[in-house]
C-alpha cells in the first residue's frame, strides 16, 4: 500500500472514531426548573443575545429559553423569550399556553457581561405557571 493510500485510510479512520460521541441519557443531568405533582419543566438550552450589563446598547436584546414540559405522560418542547412585547406586538413571546398550562417567563439570570460565558447550569429561570 503506498503512502498516500495509507495516510488517507488512517485519516478516514481517525475522523470516523473521533466523531463518535456518547449520548447516554444517564450522563446528562436534567435541569428541572419547575415541578409539581404531575408537571415537570426542564431547561434544555439558552441562547442569550441580551445586551451585556457593562455595554451601552440601543436595544435590550433577547434571550431565547428552550424548555420541555412533561404533564400526564405527554412531553412537548417550547421556547420563551425575555424581550416579550415590542411596540404592542408579540415579536418575542414570553408566554405560552400548552397542555392546559399558562407559562410565563418572568426573568432569566445572570444577565450577560462581556468576557463572561455561562454554562446552562448557571442560569436561573424564573417562571410563573398556572393551570387553565
Amino acid at each position: 500500500m503506498n503512502l498516500k493510500k495509507r495516510f488517507g485510510y488512517i485519516l478516514l479512520m481517525y475522523l470516523f472514531f473521533s466523531s463518535c460521541t456518547n449520548l447516554d441519557d444517564n450522563t446528562i443531568d436534567d435541569i428541572v426548573i419547575y415541578q409539581d405533582q404531575n408537571t415537570t419543566i426542564t431547561l434544555l438550552g439558552v441562547q442569550d443575545n441580551r445586551c451585556p450589563t457593562d455595554v451601552l446598547c440601543f436595544w435590550q436584546g433577547n434571550a431565547v429559553v428552550v424548555m420541555q414540559v412533561e404533564k400526564d405522560n405527554e412531553t412537548l418542547n417550547f421556547t420563551l423569550n425575555t424581550a416579550g412585547y415590542i411596540n404592542g406586538t408579540s415579536n418575542y413571546p414570553d408566554t405560552i399556553s400548552i397542555l392546559d398550562l399558562n407559562i410565563e417567563l418572568i426573568d432569566l439570570l445572570p444577565y450577560p457581561q462581556t468576557d463572561t460565558s455561562y454554562s446552562l447550569y448557571e442560569y436561573n429561570v424564573d417562571l410563573e405557571v398556572t393551570y387553565e
